[in-house]
């Protein structure tokens, strides 16, 4: 088992490496990703890093601030067939993240007034959403508070998600399925469920799964899956072992990466490693 020392500095590299290589894509997602994973480290992380909080928030507020000016009618308007359904989540996320911060600030309602108004003159496109991101697409919806539109209310289902899929890609959409499951039954941190119970099928996939996505070196579920035990309060073996797969599948310039990945998911993959580490910290200050 990994010394929550070399764990520490394990998680401090990559945070360097996230500070140093900020995201350089056009796209929206990955700066989505980015605001996101700041809001995480505070709504979680402060208390145990309360040096950092600071620097934290203003990352966050003015990466958000930022993307709030952007019209995103127009801007999805004019984005490629391809990129669509990632680019509308992305652009979900951050009307999401403003409704929750600041819900009254003129940037705010005037991005989500586009935002929804855009959704309602696209409906027709929205049953082509591959599951995960209709998923991802109704739960920022609905925690905002807005009207889900009848082509992404169908509850998700690991059958619907794997639906065509074989070997390893069957896999990591059904992992992708059940870590956001449990994360968004938490709201992302902003909230503890009432009971786990229905979340049982999610964490028993984990624990069966816990030994392939280590095998397979995917850095970003071995940290989802770390971090879904961790909200559990089951910092077991099996949370331990991700861990130590985590730290042996750090690159040495401090990110997390794989020869299948592009640069947002590797940006994806060392933004989760970082949450999953800071876990064995907090374990350690609430003890």
């Amino acid at each position: 088992m990994s010394s929550q020392r070399l764990v520490a500095t394990t998680a401090r590299l990559g945070m360097r490496w996230l500070r140093d290589n900020p995201p350089t894509s056009d796209l929206l997602l990955p700066v989505a990703d980015d605001v996101w994973f700041y809001e995480m480290l505070l709504l979680r992380h402060a208390r145990t890093h309360p040096t950092q909080e600071s620097q934290w928030a203003s990352h966050r507020d003015t990466s958000l601030a930022r993307m709030l000016k952007i019209a995103p009618d127009a801007y999805l308007a004019n984005v490629t067939e391809d990129l669509w359904a990632e680019e509308l989540v992305a652009v979900a996320m951050f009307a999401h993240l403003g409704f929750l911060l600041d819900p009254t600030a003129p940037a705010t309602l005037d991005f989500v007034h586009r935002f929804l108004s855009y959704l309602d003159e696209q409906a027709h496109r929205l049953g082509s959403l591959p599951p995960l991101l209709a998923f991802c697409l109704a739960h920022n919806l609905r925690e905002m508070g807005a009207k889900i539109p009848a082509a992404v209310q169908a509850p998700v289902n690991e059958q619907l998600v794997v639906r065509g899929l074989t070997g390893p890609e069957r896999t990591l959409a059904a992992a992708y399925l059940h870590t956001h499951l449990i994360l968004f039954a938490h709201g992302t941190y902003r909230r503890t469920p009432e009971s786990l119970e229905p979340l049982g099928p999610s964490f028993h996939f984990i624990t069966e799964h816990t030994t392939v996505v280590a095998g397979y070196g995917w850095a970003d579920l071995c940290a989802e899956f770390a971090i879904c035990l961790s909200l559990a309060g089951r910092q077991d073996k099996d949370f331990w072992y991700l861990i130590d797969a985590l730290v042996k599948l750090q690159s040495p310039d401090g990110r997390w990466t794989h020869p299948r990945i592009d640069e947002r998911q590797s940006r994806h993959s060392t933004m989760m490693s970082v949450l999953a580490l800071f876990e064995v910290e907090e374990e350690a200050g609430r003890g």
